[in-house]
């Protein structure tokens, strides 16, 4: 049977991973909240960080997620508490051989938005996470790695950060779609591509609710995730296809995690439709989109289950999609977690081969897993 390689799922924070921070930052340090809402019963868990909830689960600039994993919520999921926190290791690992995943690399949950004006905390909350990571990642005997983020409101802390995470063992950089308020190839930006297309990590650039101030515009839930989280994805793409990133930093290997197969390929092709047109000039590339993504090391993760997932091959190439399990968010239909893996298996439009890149060797050549 075919083995899996699974480069995309998270862990929900544990309640203590912040627990060290109360000393040097009081209050503003991270701290679980249990909060009922009526209109969001079962949301009933949130982190207080530097004064504001995450997730805030009602009102302008709220958004929804299962960490920390002591909601109601997170006690519903079909998995074990301990496996989505990662507090029990070989829960988790369990839980992946269950799904035929032999390798898995982790995102986080909390850390897919902005949590900090300070750059002092953002600092301290990042390297938490990834001293966190990294511990549990090296109990796992070589199945489990992650996706380290680096703190954002400073390029000097960003760059060292990166030189941190990889001799800590991390698999690649995270970042979201933008850095808040700030676009991906805007040039306050260039140190930290410079710095991990030194370091020879992959980039990772995760959906989130990344650009703050369209998010405190969003009045619920519902307008957050469909107007800032899928958005982040967008900005992202232009940024790496449009905005002269690869050009500057052609070895930079860059991958685009969740988004939605039909909503990426249409974008890349409306970025294409005004490449030649004389209103958008002069490009900030020096390429057209697509040239940019057939020529650079740009790969993007999938669902086994969506429509234009073929016509999205014909568009990238079979060796750049990786299909990802989302482990252990739930927000698909049925309520569990996603069945990408199988629904993959299951197509009928993609040879056996294509099926192998997509659910094991495009990901191990990613992270250059031998």
């Amino acid at each position: 049977m075919l083995e899996f390689f699974d480069p995309d799922s998270h862990i929900e924070e544990p309640v203590d991973l912040w627990d060290s921070l109360a000393a040097a930052f009081g209050g503003r340090a991270p701290k679980v909240l249990q909060v009922e809402v009526p209109e969001r019963p079962h949301r009933n868990a949130q982190w207080l960080i530097d004064g504001n909830l995450f997730p805030k689960p009602i009102g302008y600039g709220s958004n929804v997620h299962g960490s920390p994993p002591i909601s109601s919520f997170a006690a519903s999921k079909p998995v074990r508490l301990e496996s989505q926190s990662l507090q029990d290791v070989e829960a988790r690992i369990e839980d992946m051989l269950g799904m035929n995943v032999q390798h898995s690399v982790l995102f986080p949950t909390t850390l897919l938005q902005p949590l900090t004006q300070d750059p002092e905390l953002e600092v301290a909350l990042v390297a938490e996470y990834n001293n966190y990571m990294a511990r549990k990642c090296q109990q796992s005997g070589g199945r489990i790695g992650w996706a380290a983020p680096v703190p954002m409101l400073d390029m000097r802390h960003a760059v060292s950060e990166v030189q941190r995470a990889k001799s800590l063992g991390a698999s690649g950089i995270m970042v979201l779609g933008t850095a808040g308020d700030i676009l991906l190839h805007d040039v306050r930006l260039r140190p930290l591509f410079d710095a991990v297309s030194r370091s020879e990590l992959p980039l990772c650039v995760h959906i989130g609710w990344a650009h703050t101030s369209t998010l405190l515009s969003c009045p619920d839930v519902t307008t957050g995730f469909a107007l800032v989280f899928d958005q982040s994805i967008l900005q992202a793409i232009f940024s790496m296809l449009a905005g002269g990133i690869l050009d500057e930093f052609p070895d930079l290997k860059v991958g685009i995690f969740e988004g939605g197969v039909g909503l990426m390929k249409a974008f890349i092709e409306r970025l294409e439709h005004w490449y030649p047109v004389h209103t958008v000039q002069p490009w900030p590339s020096k390429r057209s989109p697509i040239e940019t993504l057939r020529a650079s090391h740009v790969y993007f993760s999938v669902e086994g289950d969506e429509s234009e997932l073929r016509s999205f091959i014909d568009v990238c190439g079979s060796d750049k999609l990786m299909v990802s399990a989302d482990y252990p968010h739930v927000h698909f239909e049925g309520g569990g977690p996603l069945p990408a893996f199988s629904n993959v298996l299951s197509r009928n439009d993609l040879s056996d081969r294509e099926k192998e890149k997509l659910t094991r060797d495009n990901a191990m050549a990613f992270f250059e897993r031998p």
